[in-house]
């Protein structure tokens, strides 16, 4: 299944503004969960590490994975390779 996988290799605290739901590194979601997000092309957010603002393209953010069902598992809601 095409899952998209969410690319946030330094832990940044990249926030969906309509959710308040902060995107993980290596997070999976369906390609209509994506949709449902209604994502803006640029996500604005704060680097704490580095203590300013910033923004990341949505297509920068997620990559596209081929993964079985039989090889996710859910851990407190999100959705992960095994």
């Amino acid at each position: 299944m095409k899952y998209l996988q969410v690319n946030n290799p330094n832990d940044l605290q990249i926030i969906n503004s309509q959710t308040q739901w902060m995107f993980i590194d290596r997070e999976l979601y369906t390609e209509r969960e994506i949709e449902k997000m209604q994502l803006p092309k640029v996500i604005n957010f704060f680097n704490s590490k580095e203590a300013k603002h910033a923004s990341i393209k949505t297509s920068e953010l997620f990559t596209q994975v081929q993964v079985s069902k039989k090889q996710t598992h859910f851990y407190f809601g999100a959705r992960f390779k095994n």
